[in-house]
């Protein structure tokens, strides 16, 4: 008997062993089972989440329907707004770097010139395209809506919309005239044409003299009457966009009644953080002018150039 029990004893450890091997390998393979069912439901049911939500974006994304109908023009002008709310976010961003110093803003804009043509004029095209698609759809549909609205019915639209709502159209056809002075301005410089003779070493890769793009910046905000406009401009984009953000939402079919409130408040958000970060460089620059701050190089502030 006592030479038999260790035997029986390591043939029941050793049973118990397998037992357990074999339980867990049973219980992985019912989770495998399990998690694998599990992904191809939620599979399932993100994409008919997203065919439901999307099903009249690709019904209307061909390019004939784009254009004739309504609802093909009301997803023109969403997709080609959230082309130009990216836009917008990264231009700021790129142009607060002259707060950072004449050298970072004159590398940022050098690096851009240096783009290789395809993609420098190929981005640029692709955004003025952007802008007039989204111009033309909202003049075409503006009309289309007033065509179609029973007159008996517009005091009660004018009770429930809001006045960025009312006014998109203004405040588009202002900005769109905003675009092409800005571009002459600052981009093409016809409106003040000695900006091309300012030229320096700052922030340009050794040996090389690029444009001065801190010079010319604070040159024409020096300009009272630019400014103004410039901080005008800004503030009627900040409408334009609070609610043209939220109604890409609406236009594509992604923004349920539970979320409207959300994404109202984060349209309102971004719309004042483009205010602000346009904004800011010509308040500081007529703040220095009249001697109220000192934040840019005071040397500049007293340039022929920048009093003309």
């Amino acid at each position: 008997m006592t030479g038999t029990a260790p035997s029986l004893q390591l043939s029941f450890v050793h049973t118990i062993n397998e037992d357990e091997k074999r339980s867990a390998r049973l219980e992985l393979l019912l989770i495998q089972l399990i998690g694998a069912t599990y992904s191809r439901i939620l599979l399932k049911f993100v994409l008919v989440f997203c065919l439901r939500r999307f099903k009249n974006l690709v019904k209307y994304i061909f390019i004939p329907i784009m254009f004739t109908s309504s609802i093909g023009k009301k997803y023109l002008m969403a997709l080609t707004g959230i082309v130009l709310i990216g836009f917008v976010f990264v231009h700021m961003a790129g142009n607060l770097q002259i707060l950072m110093g004449p050298e970072k803003i004159n590398a940022y804009a050098h690096a851009l010139q240096s783009l290789p043509l395809p993609i420098l004029w190929g981005s640029r095209v692709f955004l003025l395209v952007c802008v007039v698609l989204h111009a033309w759809t909202a003049i075409v549909l503006i009309r289309e809506n007033r065509a179609a609205r029973p007159r008996e019915n517009d005091v009660e639209v004018t009770k429930r919309a809001g006045f960025s709502s009312l006014k998109m159209g203004l405040t588009g056809t202002i900005l769109l005239f905003f675009i092409v002075f800005h571009l002459l301005h600052f981009t093409v410089r016809t409106v003040y044409p000695e900006y091309n003779d300012l030229m320096t070493t700052v922030g340009a890769p050794e040996g090389m003299e690029v444009h001065n793009v801190y010079s010319m910046v604070l040159a024409g905000f020096q300009h009272t009457w630019v400014s103004i406009f410039y901080v005008v401009s800004m503030f009627l984009l900040c409408g334009h966009l609070g609610h043209g953000f939220s109604s890409v939402f609406q236009s594509l079919g992604i923004r349920s009644e539970s979320w409207r409130i959300k994404i109202d408040w984060a349209a309102k958000g971004y719309a004042w953080l483009i205010f602000l970060g346009f904004s800011i460089v010509p308040i500081l620059v007529i703040g220095q002018k009249f001697d109220f701050i000192s934040f840019f190089e005071p040397s500049l502030f007293s340039e022929p150039l920048a009093m003309r």
